[in-house]
This record gives structure tokens, C-alpha cells and sequence, in this order.
């Protein structure tokens, strides 16, 4: 689970870039959603995406799961985005996102050693 809390992080930064992306392109046009993502920023929300989708799969938690879900979900919302607010609103829920996911993983993972600990296996 640890890597699937470096892989959220990750995806929670590449969407961040992908806002500020857009913004910066928006100087230029007066159109939100005409950006075209770098290709570094593009690929990253899209591996880390696909990354987070197999490490969720592998969790027994579906508490976990159900949070990975909720922070998929807002990237596909910004992206989709009519308005910078909304965009911005979509990113702002994908942070809250990640950090009750990470939360909830570290509220997992402590009770995992809690376990190894009565079992004397760590």
C-alpha cells in the first residue's frame, strides 16, 4: 500500500500540472478545454491513473478502494471542465481525495503492524 500512496501523490500532482497547464494556455485563448497537455503531463495523469487502478484492485480494503475511486473520478472532471472554476473545484476534491486516502492507508497499514506485532511475525 505504501506505493499506492506514492502513486496518488503522484497522479494528485500531474492533474495540479494539468490545471496550471491549461491556466497558462488560457492566456492565449479564450476558450476553456482547448489546452493541449504537454506530452510529460499527458502521459503521467495517465500512468499514474492506470497505476492507481491496479494497486487499488490488489487491497483488500475497500474503504481504500472506494477513496481511489472518488480520486479517479476528478480527474476525467477537470479535464472535462467547461470553466476554470469547475476545473479548479474538480482539483480541489481530487486533493481532499488524496489526502483521506492517504489517511485511510496509513490507518490500515498501522493496524497491519499492530497485527504482525501480536503475532510476533515482524
Amino acid at each position: 500500500m505504501p506505493e499506492l500512496q506514492e502513486v496518488a501523490a503522484q497522479y494528485g500532482r500531474f492533474r495540479a500540472r494539468a490545471y496550471f497547464e491549461e491556466i497558462d494556455q488560457r492566456m492565449e485563448s479564450a476558450v476553456w478545454g482547448d489546452a493541449k497537455l504537454s506530452k510529460e503531463v499527458d502521459e503521467g495523469c495517465m500512468s499514474t491513473n492506470n497505476r492507481m487502478q491496479i494497486l487499488s484492485s490488489r487491497t483488500s480494503d475497500p474503504e481504500v478502494r472506494r477513496l481511489v475511486s472518488v480520486l479517479q473520478d476528478t480527474g476525467p472532471r477537470q479535464t472535462l471542465a467547461s470553466s476554470s472554476q469547475e476545473a479548479y473545484s474538480a482539483l480541489s476534491d481530487g486533493s481532499k481525495a488524496c489526502t483521506e486516502l492517504n489517511e485511510r492507508i496509513g490507518i490500515v497499514l498501522r493496524q497491519l503492524d499492530s497485527s504482525e506485532d501480536e503475532l510476533g511475525t515482524r
